[in-house]
């Protein structure tokens, strides 16, 4: 079987090349943009599992608590972002996850023994290293711990850890 001579239609095969240059560079673009998509959706994803993992386990302290108005019931970590580096949303999910892991000792505990010694409850996170979020190591700082009713609200700072070089 022969093969035709392509030299007759050169405009033709020019053109079949800037379509496929066309057809490569739309696929790379909307790769690109799918790609973008997807990796906001995981990133709500997890800061969502977060969010109910924290939010079942405050009901079922709530639900071993109801009667007893003067223990802490629930814990609640915020960020202080004016103090942390520029931490991304699922870095502070998972620091998030677990200093409130880390104060769970907290709950049941009196909430007049946490207004006479806070510097207990502060020495369970405070200067803490996280190793392990996104391959990179975090240390913790506590900011302000507050006990208001039966919920203990810590706020936190969070920077990168460099080791330092010997």
């Amino acid at each position: 079987m022969r093969v035709p001579p392509f030299e007759r239609h050169p405009k033709l095969i020019v053109a079949f090349a800037i379509f496929c240059t066309g057809f490569i560079c739309g696929c790379a673009v909307y790769m690109s943009l799918h790609q973008h998509h997807f990796n906001l959706l995981v990133v709500r994803n997890a800061n969502l599992q977060s969010e109910l993992d924290e939010t079942r386990e405050d009901l079922r302290s709530q639900a071993n608590l109801r009667s007893k108005q003067s223990t802490v019931a629930q814990v609640k970590v915020l960020f202080d972002l004016q103090q942390s580096d520029d931490l991304d949303e699922w870095t502070q999910s998972a620091l998030r996850k677990a200093v409130h892991q880390d104060l769970q000792t907290a709950v049941g505990s009196a909430a007049s023994s946490i207004r006479l010694n806070p510097q207990v409850f502060l020495k369970l996170a405070d200067g803490k290293l996280y190793s392990g979020i996104r391959g990179k190591e975090y240390r913790v700082r506590v900011q302000t711990l507050i006990v208001v009713q039966t919920e203990l609200s810590v706020w936190i700072t969070a920077k990168e850890y460099v080791k330092p070089s010997s």
